[in-house]
C-alpha cells in the first residue's frame, strides 16, 4: 500500500515545472527559452491528473508561452511559432494520453467485474468465517501442491 504524500507531491510537479520554465525562460539570454519545460508539464499533466486539470495546465503553459514570446519579440519570428506550436502539439499529446489511461482504466475494472461474476457463478460459496472448512479433498487420487512437486 503506498502513502498518499507522494502522490500529492507529485500532482504539483507539472506546476513547478511552469513555473520554473517561465523563470529560466525570463533570467536566460534569449536562444536559451524554457518552452521545453512548459511543453513537459503538458504531458506530465495528461499522465498523472484528471482531464479537467490537465487541460487547465495546457492552457497556463500556453499562455505562458504566448507571452514569453511577446516579452521577448520573437512572436512573429519562426523560433516564436516553433515554441507555441511545441506547446500545443505536447498539449495535444498529454491529453491523448489522458484518455488512453481513463480508457484503459475503465477496461480493466469491467474485466475484474467480469472475472468476480464468473468467480461467484463457478466457486461454491465460501464458509462463514466463525465455521472453519472441516477438510479438503483432492479432486485427483494425487493431487500435489506447491513443494510436493518434483
Amino acid at each position: 500500500m503506498t502513502t498518499p504524500w507522494p502522490n500529492a507531491l507529485v500532482r504539483w510537479v507539472p506546476a513547478v515545472m511552469i513555473v520554473g520554465g517561465v523563470v529560466f525562460d525570463l533570467v536566460t539570454p534569449n536562444p536559451y527559452t524554457g518552452d521545453t519545460m512548459l511543453a513537459g508539464a503538458c504531458v506530465l499533466a495528461g499522465a498523472i491528473q484528471s482531464a479537467r486539470i490537465a487541460i487547465l495546465t495546457c492552457l497556463v503553459s500556453l499562455a505562458g508561452v504566448l507571452a514569453l514570446t511577446i516579452h521577448s519579440g520573437i512572436i512573429r519570428q519562426g523560433a516564436g511559432t516553433a515554441e507555441i506550436i511545441n506547446v500545443v502539439l505536447s498539449g495535444v499529446i498529454g491529453l491523448a494520453v489522458n484518455q488512453a489511461l481513463t480508457r484503459s482504466g475503465r477496461r480493466l475494472a469491467t474485466v475484474r467485474d467480469v472475472a468476480e461474476s464468473a468467480q461467484r457463478a463457478l466457486l461454491p460459496d465460501p464458509p462463514p468465517p466463525d465455521r472453519p472448512a472441516r477438510h479438503r479433498r483432492p479432486v485427483r487420487g494425487r493431487a500435489e501442491r506447491g513443494a510436493d512437486r518434483r
